[in-house]
């Protein structure tokens, strides 16, 4: 009997020690995919610190509809482009999700994903305002342009407050866990 207790306890240790191996392998895994997204998310972020230019750009044309439109259509291609690096992240970070083990690199990755999504949503609706307010430009109608801003106005603040707050608690989170 004391053998086969011996046996057993050498059984279990082999297999605490090939599920710590294993563990390591998806530590590491996750890593490696987190870099990789992450590598993904500062493109997207270096695009991001261009858009108020881009912006302020497009409307400086608002006199000349023509190439107010000219404007738009160059920023919306640039929006698809950061929706396509929205897109490529959240295809990196969900890599992470099936590991087993990495609890924290799953909840990082979850984090980041909503903070993708939450980007996506501000430039579809900064998409849709921009082609609203070309079409008011066009019409030249004043007071439509005026309420566009006004009603698209309390959007963008919340998005903004949303996307700094979950930039800074994914921040934050990624480097008490040290990930």
């Amino acid at each position: 009997m004391r053998k086969l207790m011996i046996v057993a306890l050498v059984s279990l240790l082999c297999l605490g020690a090939a599920l710590l191996v294993g563990c390591g392998g998806n530590v590491n895994q996750a890593q490696q995919y987190l870099q990789d997204a992450d590598a993904q998310y500062q493109k997207l972020a270096d695009d991001s610190n261009q858009l108020a230019t881009k912006i302020t750009s497009a409307f400086s044309n608002a006199a000349d509809p023509g190439k107010l439109e000219a404007a738009v259509v160059g920023l919306n291609t640039f929006l698809d482009g950061m929706d396509k690096k929205a897109d490529t992240a959240i295809a990196e970070y969900a890599k992470v999700k099936p590991l087993q083990g990495v609890p924290k690199y799953v909840k990082y990755a979850d984090m980041q994903t909503e903070l993708m999504t939450l980007i996506k949503q501000a430039t579809a609706n900064l998409k849709t305002m921009m082609t609203q307010v070309t079409s008011a430009v066009k019409a030249g109608d004043q007071a439509l342009i005026q309420s566009l801003q006004s009603s698209f106005q309390p959007t963008f603040t919340e998005l903004s407050k949303k996307i700094s707050k979950l930039e800074e608690e994914s921040a934050k989170f990624k480097a008490e866990n040290n990930l």
